[in-house]
């Protein structure tokens, strides 16, 4: 059988919640796989993700990466939603590192909702360097948002840092702003 084949029964046995057989069969394609194709792990550390299981998830991980599994860009988002679900941020923003070094071999984008728990995660806790580090990335891959925008502006006005370029990169990006955002851009100016 395939790796194809082995993904294809995983999903099925995944989607009927049977996890127990889904792991089996899981065993049964690492005993005879010649080569670790990190997809079919990937079906399995979903499965977990999904359930909650991230210590699951991680055992999984650091196994498949023993066997010499190559972590793929699908790989980290499975881990980075994971880590966000259980408020694990520091682990979610090295799996996003590590699935952003990627992104030269693939079309992958992380989802709205993940962009903006870490931006939600810089601005509570005041990493404002780590953000706009963070915020340059997302703008490059066109992901800049408003609610994003509105993340960075606030904790430029918590720092009381000057906000100009924040506007102009607004504007380059077609961001139109909103009743929040200009009450943030009014409290720079008093």
């Amino acid at each position: 059988m395939t790796c194809t084949n082995y993904m294809c029964i995983l999903s099925c046995l995944v989607k009927l919640g049977d996890l127990a057989e889904a792991e089996r069969i899981f065993m049964e394609w690492e005993s005879k796989c010649w080569k670790y194709d990190i997809r079919v792990s990937n079906v399995l550390l979903g499965a977990y993700m999904r359930n909650g299981l991230m210590d699951k998830a991680e055992s999984l991980h650091l196994h498949t990466l023993e066997k010499g599994g190559c972590p793929n860009y699908k790989t980290w988002e499975i881990l980075m939603e994971g880590w966000v679900k259980i408020q694990n941020m520091d682990k979610a923003i090295t799996a996003m590192k590590k699935g952003f070094a990627m992104l030269k071999h693939c079309e992958w984008q992380p989802s709205h909702t993940i962009v903006m728990a870490i931006a939600e995660y810089f601005e509570k806790h005041g990493n404002f360097e780590e953000a706009n580090q963070y915020f340059r990335v997302i703008q490059c891959l066109g992901l800049a948002s408003l609610p994003l925008y509105k993340s960075l502006l606030r904790m430029h006005l918590c720092t009381q840092r000057p906000a100009l370029d924040i506007l102009k990169m607004m504007e380059n990006d077609k961001i139109e702003m909103d009743d929040e955002a200009s009450a943030i851009v009014q409290a720079f100016e008093v």
